[in-house]
């Protein structure tokens, strides 16, 4: 103890500025696949129901059946997109020294995709024009990476001085 009964402190040769990511990669590894998924589901769904509220044309979607095959193509899809995504989040968090709100981001990517796909769907099967290949999809993981860089959060002084105590508490207890 010092003269003013206050824990000694101990000094930093650099200060600590990168924090530990707020979403684990085994947590971002599962996520990311999930939410993928989840957005696939999404675009096929819209498609779908754009298809049904657009009379049933015989384009892009051939029956139920053809709805079901998409269904299934694009959640597998989607779940290889997500994992990339989650590493791309991962590497952007770890190289920038920032945090990405997971809530906000799932939340950002579901009005991105909804939105998105919602669009593209009407103008398909209301001109009957094909958009290219994965236009709509790269268009939703375009926005969402800005989405993610948008809502990242720097480290707050606060944040850093609650990293710096669990260093000390680990330092100290031998572990």
């Amino acid at each position: 103890m010092t003269e003013n009964n206050t824990p000694p402190i101990l000094n930093y040769a650099t200060p600590l500025t990168r924090l530990h990511m707020e979403i684990s990669p085994r947590k971002m590894a599962i996520l990311g696949p999930v939410c993928g998924a989840a957005i696939g589901i999404a675009d096929i769904v819209i498609a779908t129901l754009w298809w049904i509220t657009f009379g049933k044309p015989y384009f892009f979607i051939f029956g139920y059946a053809g709805a079901e095959f998409h269904l299934i193509v694009y959640t597998i899809g989607g779940c290889v997109a997500g994992l990339l995504f989650a590493s791309f989040l991962a590497l952007f968090e770890r190289l920038a020294g920032r945090t990405i709100p997971a809530r906000r981001q799932i939340i950002a990517m579901a009005g991105i995709s909804f939105l998105i796909f919602g669009v593209f769907h009407y103008l398909t099967f209301r001109y009957s024009h094909f958009f290219p290949f994965l236009l709509p999809e790269a268009t939703v993981l375009g926005l969402s990476c800005l989405a993610a860089m948008l809502l990242s959060k720097a480290p707050t002084e606060e944040r850093i001085c609650d990293h710096r105590d669990k260093v000390v508490h680990l330092v100290e207890s031998g572990a």
